[in-house]
C-alpha cells in the first residue's frame, strides 16, 4: 500500500479541457491536445463569405465517398443524426451537450426529444442555488465546459438523469472514439473555429486549423471518411480523412449545418451523454467532481442519505478507463448490509449503476469503494476571473474510511488526517429512486 497523498484529479480533470464559447477566449489547458501548433500559410484577412473554391485542372470532378467501404460512417445515412440547433450567444457548449443527449436516447430508444440548450445554460449559472459554477458575466455569453453540463444532468434537469457521461478526450484513440459513435452516437469535440481556415470546396464546407489559440468551439462529431480529399481544405492536409462535424452555429453556414474537418486539424474529443427518464428522483449533496482523493490502493468514502423511497441505482464518477468499483448500501449506522454491486466502467466519466433489485429505503448510506482515486467536489475557489466555484458541505453528510475508521469529509480534522491542502467537501455519489 503506497504512501496516503492527495492526487490532484482537479487539475487533471480540468486542465484537459477548455473554456468554449463563440464569445469565449479563455483557455487554461495546455494539455487539451498534445499536438503542438503547426505555423500555416493562411490569407492576410478573413473572407466576409465562405465561396466554393475552383480546384486545380488535376483535379476537377467532385469527390463521391465509397460508403460501402470500411472507412466511412455518417449518422445522416443511417438516419440517426439530431436537428441542426441554431445556436443563441456563446452557448456552442451547451448545443453540442444537448445535441449529443439528442442523438444519443433517439438511438437508443427510438423516440425524438429536444432539450433547449440556452435554458440548460442559465440553469448551470442560476444565481439562487447554494453551490457550484457562478459567473460574474452575461450567463449566455461567458461560455463553459462539459464537466458543467456533466454535473447539473447527474443532478436531474428537465425530467432527465444523465445515466452514463462517457469521457474521451484523454488518450485520443481516435479507433476509440469511432467505435463509441457507432455504438453510441454523437460525440461533443472541442475544434478551432477561425474563418482563414474555412472554405468550401466543390460544395463541401471543411477546415483544417492547427493553431492552438483557435480552440474555442464545440460541435459534435456525427461521422467520418478516411479517404476525404487532403486537397479539399484552405491549408491542404498531408493525408486524406477527416470528421464529419455538426455545427450549431449554422445560420451562415452551408451544407446544413455540417462540414468536414481535417484529421489534422486540432480537436479535443469531449463526452458523450446517455441521459434516461427512468428515474424519478435523485438523493445528493455534491455539486460535481472537481477533486479526488486517495487512501490508498482503494479508497472508500460513503454518503449518508435521509430519503423516503424506492431505491433503484447509485451513480458516481470514474477517474481512469477500466475503473473497478464497490458499491454497497447500508443502513444510516453502517451495520447492516442491504445490497451490493460490483463491476468494471472502461470509459472513465460519470456513470449510474442499477442495484439488482429495487430497495425501500429511509435512513441509510450509500458506500463506494474505488480502485484508485475517490471524486469528491473539493473546495469553494475562483478558478478564473469569470467564474468562481463554491462548495458547501454540512456534518454527517459525507464521509470517507480511513484506518478501519469513517471520518466526516465536512471536518478540517479529516483534512488533516489525510493530509489534503484542499478541504474535500461532499463525497460525489447520488442516490437514484424509482
Amino acid at each position: 500500500m503506497r504512501n496516503n497523498k492527495i492526487l490532484f484529479a482537479l487539475m487533471i480533470l480540468i486542465v484537459s479541457v477548455s473554456l468554449c464559447g463563440c464569445n469565449a477566449n479563455i483557455s487554461n489547458n495546455e494539455e487539451i491536445n498534445k499536438t503542438e501548433s503547426v505555423e500555416q500559410d493562411i490569407p492576410k484577412e478573413t473572407p466576409e463569405k465562405v465561396q466554393d473554391e475552383v480546384l486545380p485542372k488535376s483535379d476537377t470532378e467532385k469527390y463521391v465517398p465509397d460508403k460501402e467501404s470500411g472507412g466511412y460512417f455518417s449518422l445522416i445515412d443511417e438516419g440517426l443524426a439530431p436537428e441542426v440547433k441554431k445556436q443563441k450567444h456563446g452557448t456552442c457548449w451547451t448545443n453540442a451537450a444537448t445535441s449529443s443527449m439528442e442523438g444519443v436516447y433517439f438511438k437508443q430508444y427510438q423516440e425524438k426529444i429536444s432539450i433547449d440548450a440556452t435554458d440548460l445554460c442559465l440553469s448551470i449559472f442560476d444565481d439562487e442555488k447554494e453551490e457550484g459554477w457562478f459567473v460574474k458575466k452575461y450567463k449566455l455569453d461567458i461560455g463553459g465546459w462539459d464537466w458543467m453540463v456533466c454535473g447539473k444532468l447527474a443532478s436531474g434537469y428537465d425530467g432527465y438523469y444523465l445515466k452514463h457521461g462517457r469521457r474521451y478526450n484523454e488518450d485520443g484513440d481516435e479507433d476509440k472514439v469511432k467505435d463509441a459513435i457507432k455504438q453510441y452516437g454523437p460525440l461533443t469535440v472541442e475544434i478551432c473555429d477561425n474563418g482563414q481556415y474555412q472554405r468550401m470546396f466543390h460544395g463541401y464546407f471543411t477546415m483544417n486549423d492547427n493553431n492552438f489559440d483557435n480552440m474555442d468551439h464545440e460541435v459534435i462529431i456525427i461521422g467520418w471518411d478516411d479517404n476525404f480529399p487532403k486537397d479539399y481544405f484552405q491549408v491542404p492536409a498531408k493525408n486524406n480523412g477527416a470528421w464529419l462535424c455538426q455545427n450549431s452555429d449554422s445560420v451562415a453556414w452551408g451544407n446544413e449545418g455540417t462540414y468536414w474537418v481535417s484529421y489534422e486539424s486540432l480537436v479535443n474529443f469531449q463526452l458523450i451523454y446517455d441521459v434516461t427518464k427512468e428515474y424519478s428522483d435523485v438523493a445528493y449533496y455534491d455539486c460535481g467532481n472537481e477533486k479526488c482523493i486517495s487512501t490508498g490502493e482503494t479508497c472508500t468514502i460513503a454518503n449518508v442519505f435521509h430519503k423516503k423511497g424506492t431505491l433503484a441505482a447509485v451513480g458516481t464518477y470514474t477517474q481512469v478507463d477500466n475503473q473497478e468499483y464497490t458499491i454497497e448500501i447500508y443502513d444510516d449506522n453502517f451495520e447492516e448490509k442491504l445490497a451490493c454491486v460490483d463491476g468494471v466502467k472502461d470509459i472513465k466519466g460519470y456513470h449510474v449503476v442499477d442495484l439488482k433489485e429495487p430497495l425501500e429505503v429511509e435512513d441509510f448510506a450509500v458506500v463506494i469503494s474505488y480502485h484508485g482515486l475517490a471524486p469528491v467536489e473539493g473546495e469553494s475557489v475562483l478558478m478564473y476571473d469569470d467564474y468562481d466555484y463554491r462548495a458547501v458541505s454540512h456534518e454527517g453528510e459525507s464521509f470517507v474510511l480511513y484506518d478501519d475508521k469513517w471520518l466526516d469529509l465536512s471536518l478540517k480534522s479529516t483534512k488533516e488526517q489525510l493530509a489534503l491542502d484542499f478541504m474535500p467537501n461532499n463525497a460525489c455519489i447520488k442516490a437514484l429512486y424509482k
